[in-house]
Order: structure tokens, then C-alpha cells, then sequence
């Protein structure tokens, strides 16, 4: 195996464009990305056809977007302390990058995986955060006891922009021999959409950068669909939050239901970073008691007003960034084993 490797876990960061992950230094002389599903998702009947149809067509582009920069992504079965540092062995990888979700199961994960990777070879980066907390910066905000205060101090405050707006021409070449690709959802034995609603957004980077470019340019309206297809695809980080509100800054107002419907997109945002940045999902001291992101797609937004009625309507919450544990005790044996053993 390559004596400098590098094992890129994503999880809610299925993009290039805007990605921590693959600018982190030193680079290393290879690099292999993985995605890992726990038993507990597959097991989870909350998940119908179409969430799934969602990740894997999201999946799917990813990998054609890492294959045609000399890399490639790995998906994998099992749960994320044991597979993570097997593959790093597998591989001779010395370094694990992560992003620090702060979703209440995803800090749940990473603690495990934290104690099972060494220090020294675990990398961990801030999440796209909207608004990092500096010494110049008003220190409330990170202090606000309810969302209306947060608002207010995040609107003296500009929003972090993307760190890139371009995909990258090349990334680290794929460790020899390592396994990959992914596997199909019959597989799996999960549901499958025979036919996908030719309406509804498709999955991947792509689809969500195409949509928001055609927003730009005005070659497509702001409407109730486009903001929750917008948050559908940031809900896996497809888009960053950092794009998506870039995006909101670049507009001009016009009145109707477009204005209402950038408005509703920002607040959401501005909900996502107050209950997961600032205080964590599920923070019990601010009572919060229902989720706000969802891996395989969909959102929740601020309750209040008719649009956003219409929109939590069309775009039902989900469950949280990861079905709570199943009982560790009694659990199936098999259920814990990885896809990619079979390479």
C-alpha cells in the first residue's frame, strides 16, 4: 500500500465543490473516500422508496464526479468504529478526515470512532458553519438563548462564503488495491422506486449545482419547489449551507411568493445553524424535540406563515441524522457485517 494515504469519511458531504475534506494539507499521495451505512439505517421503516432512491442517485454522482478526477468512493455496511479503523489498516492509511457533524447520533458515532483511531491520526474539521464565532465577531451569538436573538446578531454578521465554487481538476489517485464501488439496493433488500417522479429533484452534486446556477442567471424561478428541492439536497450536502445562503445574497428582492420563498430558504438556514451549530440538534435545554436535518434528503422549517406550512407539507420532516441505536444487546450478529468483505 501507498506509504502516504489518506481515508476520507463522508457522511452529510456528499460534494466537491465547497468540501474541507479535500483541500486538507499535507496532501497525502493517495486518498480513498468512504460512506458507511449503519445496520440501524437499514433497518429503519421510517425510510421509504423514494428517501433511498434520493442517496444512492446522490452517491451515485459523487463517484462519477471522484472517478473522473482519478479518485473513486467506497460504500460500506457495518458500523463506522469497526469498519473505519480496519480500512485504514487495509489501506496503510495514516490519516482519517472528517467533518465534526454535530447532529446528536453523528456526535454519538464520532466519540466511538474516536476511541478506537488514534489522536494522532485522526483529522476532525469544522463543519460549513455560516457564521464562525472570531474574536471581531459579537460574541452573543453564540450566547443567543432563543432564535429570534440569534437572528438578530447573525444579520450584523456576514456569512462565511464557499471556500471554492469550482470543482477540482485532480484529487489524490485510489490506493492500490483497495477495494470499491458500491453496492445496488436490491442488494440491500431495500425498496426501490420503479419509476422516479420525473418532478422531483434527482440526487447528486450535479443536479443541485445545475439548479443553482439556472437560479442565478434566471433561467429558473424561486418558487416553493425550488427552495425545498434547494434544501433537500443540502440535507445531504449536496450544497453547502454556505452556497445556499451565497446564493440568497446574490438576489435582489422582486416581491411575491420569490421573495417569500428566498425567505423561507435563509430562515431555514438560519434554524439549522442556531439548533445544530450553536446548541446541537436535540439540545434538550432549548427543547428542541424534532428533528432538523435528515441524511437522505428533506428539512424543517421555522413553524409560522402559509408558506412555510405549504412547504413542511410538501417537504415532511424525516428522522434525525441517523435512527437512534438499536439495542447493542441481542443484536444481530450478521447485521453488523460489511458489504465490501465480500472483495
Amino acid at each position: 500500500m501507498d506509504e502516504n494515504c489518506d481515508l476520507i469519511w463522508l457522511r452529510r458531504d456528499l460534494r466537491l465543490i465547497d468540501n474541507d475534506l479535500f483541500a486538507c494539507q499535507p496532501r497525502a499521495q493517495a486518498a480513498a473516500c468512504v460512506y458507511v451505512l449503519t445496520p440501524d439505517w437499514l433497518q429503519n421503516d421510517a425510510l421509504d422508496a423514494d428517501h433511498w432512491r434520493f442517496l444512492w442517485e446522490s452517491l451515485i454522482d459523487l463517484r462519477g464526479n471522484l472517478l473522473t478526477r482519478g479518485s473513486d468512493l467506497l460504500v460500506c455496511v457495518g458500523e463506522s468504529d469497526e469498519l473505519l479503523p480496519h480500512l485504514m489498516q487495509r489501506m496503510g492509511a495514516t490519516r482519517l478526515i472528517a467533518h465534526e457533524m454535530l447532529g446528536h447520533n453523528e456526535r454519538r458515532i464520532t466519540q466511538r470512532v474516536r476511541q478506537v483511531v488514534p489522536a494522532s491520526q485522526l483529522c476532525l474539521l469544522a463543519g460549513s458553519s455560516l457564521y464562525r464565532v472570531h474574536d471581531d465577531a459579537p460574541r452573543r451569538i453564540g450566547d443567543a438563548e432563543n432564535f429570534e436573538v440569534f437572528s438578530a446578531c447573525a444579520s450584523q454578521l456576514t456569512a462565511s462564503r464557499p471556500v471554492s465554487d469550482t470543482l477540482p481538476v485532480t484529487l489524490p489517485p485510489w490506493p492500490e488495491d483497495a477495494p470499491r464501488g458500491l453496492p445496488s439496493l436490491e442488494t440491500l433488500s431495500l425498496p426501490r422506486r420503479p419509476d422516479r417522479d420525473v418532478n422531483g429533484p434527482r440526487g447528486g452534486e450535479d443536479a443541485a449545482w445545475a439548479c443553482l446556477r439556472q437560479l442565478q442567471t434566471g433561467e429558473r424561478c424561486w418558487s416553493v419547489d425550488t427552495a425545498g428541492a434547494l434544501l433537500r439536497w443540502q440535507g445531504l450536502g449536496c450544497l453547502s449551507a454556505r452556497q445556499l445562503m451565497a446564493s440568497l445574497q446574490e438576489v435582489s428582492p422582486d416581491g411575491g411568493e420569490s421573495d417569500a420563498a428566498r425567505q423561507w430558504l435563509r430562515q431555514s438556514l438560519l434554524w439549522q445553524e442556531y439548533l445544530q451549530g450553536v446548541h446541537g440538534a436535540g439540545s434538550i435545554r432549548h427543547g428542541v424535540t424534532r428533528p432538523v436535518v435528515d441524511p437522505l434528503g428533506g428539512g424543517l422549517a421555522p413553524a409560522g406563515g402559509a408558506l412555510e406550512r405549504r412547504l413542511v407539507a410538501r417537504y415532511p420532516a424525516r428522522p434525525t441524522e441517523a435512527p437512534a441505536e438499536a439495542a447493542e444487546k441481542g443484536a444481530d450478529a450478521a447485521a453488523r457485517g460489511s458489504w465490501y468483505d465480500r472483495y
